[in-house]
């Protein structure tokens, strides 16, 4: 990496009340991005509100004490502002990038938007709206399918439920119980705010600290009980999909473990990457497409997941050979392996490297999940430090592979998975 853009792990600051302040300055960009996370996700919430993060997530563009929902959507157009803000399992996020001059105006917009006013009419609409979302969800396969492996592999646990909700609980759920999951969850010490770019380190601080030092202090309540994985099945019919989906899971390490790494080196080996094992093994040879594996990590729990569809007549042969990877890297991988899986998430880590706003995105991921403030060099510092031995410790519970958790959707009444 060229000197001139070499990062260095950003500067963590609190305030009295508990906020978390993450700054990365990157002089040669020309722009900035400023967001806010909440540590806490689909999975903390009480299960008669499930969903009520997401949908706080969306209460949060439609209106405050300042403005309404026309002048939330005017001003950030006025700024030119790109933003939104997505919810996940473990942290909420709400995002904005613009140019440098507009930072300290998309930080007090910001801050206005994390106290969101609740006017009933947008809550009655903005339900709708969720509603809409689930049915989209619903009708794509492969987004049912990763949601039934998630159901597979930790049965009832709140890790596998829908991030978005489900009909039901969106449908009952009332102003007043999301105002009051909001106000028990936005506690300053449970939220971190990350800039990163082009900015002034002590004029963003100040601002930062007058706009956010009178939140409520503390942490919220939240009691996470770390899921058991149980290698479930679960199989959806759908008559009008023309091909298979399926999906499998192991257990691995968490996030927070020293082991992730490893584990997210032999998911891309398995399935991450063009020239990866069930590339080859299905894609390259027509049995399958959609193809792919990946690192599903949280604070508590991680898995190893791969995927694919295919052709219904195809899907036995796929399964075995599915089968046969994923004991095949459970044995471990070779030095050449490794270094494809490396070079492939070093190089990525590094893209993202070079503008504002997917090192903010990093920052979220590795804060929430890790309780860390990496720099580039960080990360690409751990990939490097994968080798074989390693890898074979992150998957020493494959073994178990004769009971992988799998799911699949399609229009196989009675789908092999085994």
């Amino acid at each position: 990496m060229p000197p001139a853009f070499a990062s260095t792990a950003p500067a963590v600051r609190r305030l009295a009340n508990g906020l978390t302040i993450l700054l990365e300055r990157m002089e040669w960009c020309r722009s900035a991005a400023i967001g806010m996370t909440v540590a806490g996700g689909s999975r903390d919430e009480p299960e008669e509100i499930a969903g009520a993060s997401h949908l706080l997530e969306h209460m949060a563009f439609k209106g405050t004490k300042r403005r309404d929902s026309f002048a939330i959507n005017a001003d950030m157009d006025a700024m030119g502002a790109q933003g939104n803000a997505f919810t996940c399992e473990e942290y909420t996020a709400y995002y904005m990038w613009v140019v440098p001059e507009r930072l300290p105006e998309a930080m007090e917009f910001m801050a206005d938007i994390m106290e969101p006013a609740f006017p009933k009419a947008e809550f009655e609409s903005e339900k709708k709206v969720v509603l809409e979302e689930i049915a989209m969800y619903d009708d794509l396969p492969d987004c049912a399918v990763e949601e039934a492996l998630m159901r597979a592999a930790f049965g009832r646990h709140p890790l596998a439920r829908r991030i978005v909700g489900t009909a039901e609980t969106v449908s009952r759920m009332r102003r007043e119980d999301l105002a009051r999951f909001r106000e028990q969850n936005f506690r300053a010490g449970d939220i971190c705010c990350v800039v990163a770019g082009n900015f002034d380190e002590a004029r963003v601080l100040g601002d930062i600290r007058r706009l956010c030092g009178r939140w409520p202090a503390g942490r919220a309540r939240r009691r996470r009980t770390p899921p058991v994985f149980r290698p479930g099945r679960e199989i959806g019919r759908r008559n009008r999909v023309l091909r298979q989906y399926v999906a499998m899971a192991i257990p691995s390490e968490p996030l927070r473990s020293p082991g992730a790494a490893s584990a997210r080196m032999a998911a891309t080996a398995l399935g991450g990457c063009p020239g990866s094992r069930l590339y080859w093994a299905l894609e390259d040879k027509g049995l399958a497409d959609s193809v792919g594996a990946w690192y599903e990590g949280y604070s508590d729990a991680g898995l190893i997941c791969a995927a694919f569809a295919a052709d219904p007549g195809r899907v036995e042969k796929c399964v075995r050979i599915l089968m046969d990877e994923l004991k095949g890297i459970g044995n471990g991988i070779a030095d050449a392996e490794l270094a494809m899986a490396g070079k492939h998430i070093e190089t990525g880590l590094l893209f993202s490297s070079e503008t504002p706003i997917s090192r903010l995105m990093r920052h979220f991921e590795n804060w929430n999940g890790r309780r860390k403030a990496a720099s580039v060099e960080d990360e690409i510092a751990e990939i490097r430090a994968v080798t074989p031995e390693t890898v074979r410790r992150a998957v020493r519970t494959w073994p178990r592979l004769a009971e992988p958790a799998a799911a699949t959707v399609g229009p196989l009444r009675h789908p092999p998975l085994s």
